[in-house]
């Protein structure tokens, strides 16, 4: 009854206290799903990715922070690997995390700071909003007046200012979806913007302590000609200081497996292989047949009855 008049305030509107919020939060969270299709997969779930992640980790080791790209095509795991390297360093003993994964990447990696930006969130739709909310996540040097808001006139000034005398941390954003800005928001990020993006990334800071993951479904040099069909001529240099650039594809048969071995009930060989065929190693499809299975071993139906049905369910989600 405690739960459900939770449930009930929040249903009729009613605000919570930070603890109330915390409190129910905890009761969710003690039913977990296995496997996940749709929203992000985080902590525990995530599987595979190790030689990308070990490579990405590799460039922020020294200064300068190195940059990098990474592209693929829709629901093949960016944003899920963003989010990923954002855990590790944000919250690395969380009791998601299964007791198997590697976390520790970078040693004194509690110095490091990691800010993720989706930009498909309307409130990075302007350089003002970006970059204070950027701003806001860094672990800066105080100081006495320090102020962090941005105007709307010189945001972009402003900000390398206060990162040239308050930035000390090595800081890595991680910019998701950054093809929505490029194709409906170019008057507003046009070059002045990524040209200065780039300059203080590069030259003005001491040390070179600001690093970029770009995530999109273009390679780099293709989002340079989004740029150059809205007539920005030339296009910014912004987007040739990724120097590690790396195509997000389907999984190994060995991710694979491991995500297929994680089902608290197990699936048999037969089941395996028609999983591996049908997903075609891709991780969404990978969950969804997974979870499929689970569900029919959970209702104590140990046949493969299941499987035309899988394919009809599969055949609809594949991406055209």
């Amino acid at each position: 009854m405690k739960k459900q008049a939770k449930n009930k305030e929040i249903i009729s509107g009613i605000s919570l206290t930070q603890e109330e919020r915390q409190e129910l939060s905890k009761d969710f969270e003690q039913e977990s799903f296995t496997f996940i299709a749709g929203p992000p997969v985080r902590y525990g779930n995530f599987f595979g990715r190790e030689e990308i992640i070990q490579n990405l980790f590799n460039l922020w080791k020294a200064f300068p922070m190195q940059n990098a790209a990474i592209y693929g095509e829709k629901r093949i795991g960016k944003t899920s690997l963003l989010l990923y390297l954002k855990d590790i360093i944000d919250n690395p003993k969380n009791s998601r995390f299964r007791k198997e994964q590697q976390i520790e990447w970078l040693s004194k990696s509690e110095q490091y700071c990691f800010i993720y930006v989706n930009f498909q969130d309307t409130d990075y739709h302007t350089p003002k909003g970006l970059l204070e909310y950027i701003l806001q996540n860094m672990k800066l040097e105080k100081s006495e007046g320090l102020n962090l808001s941005l105007s709307e006139e010189r945001p972009l000034s402003e900000f390398g200012r206060i990162l040239s005398g308050h930035l000390i941390r090595p800081t890595i954003i991680l910019m998701d979806e950054i093809g929505v800005v490029l194709e409906r928001h170019s008057d507003k990020f046009g070059n002045d913007f990524w040209d200065g993006l780039r300059a203080i990334a590069t030259t003005k800071l001491e040390p070179q302590c600001l690093g970029f993951v770009l995530a999109s479904h273009q390679h780099p040099k293709e989002l340079v000609k989004r740029l150059s069909d809205k007539e920005i001529v030339p296009p910014s240099q912004f987007f040739n200081i990724f120097g590690y650039i790396n195509e997000l594809k389907e999984f190994t048969g060995v991710e694979a497996r491991k995500l297929i071995a994680s089902s608290p009930k197990k699936i048999s060989d037969d089941n395996i292989d028609f999983i591996l065929k049908l997903s075609e190693l891709k991780p969404y499809l990978l969950q969804i047949l997974c979870q499929m299975r689970l569900n029919q071993l959970r209702q104590n139906e140990n046949n493969d009855n299941w499987q035309q049905e899988a394919r009809e369910h599969i055949e609809k989600r594949k991406i055209k």
